[in-house]
């Protein structure tokens, strides 16, 4: 069976904020698409002008039982 746009998904890592041990290892909870704030905080007038950086490291999954390939 081919894979299917709705086979891949984004997960979160286990720690989801900006403090030094931020990232680490998958945690198999999907991040909802189209979900605002679903990665990152809302952005404030201050941190906009300052130009802020947010980092947050997310995985991709295929989540299917084969071994196709999946050309996008």
């Amino acid at each position: 069976m081919p894979i299917q746009s709705g086979d891949v998904k984004l997960l979160k890592s286990a720690v989801m904020a900006d403090v030094p041990e931020g990232g680490g290892a998958p945690t198999g909870l999907v991040i909802a698409d189209g979900v605002s704030n679903a990665i990152f905080p809302d952005i404030s007038e201050l941190d906009r002008a300052g130009g802020r950086v947010n980092l947050r490291k997310s995985f991709v999954q295929v989540a299917t039982d084969d071994t196709d390939t999946y050309f996008g």
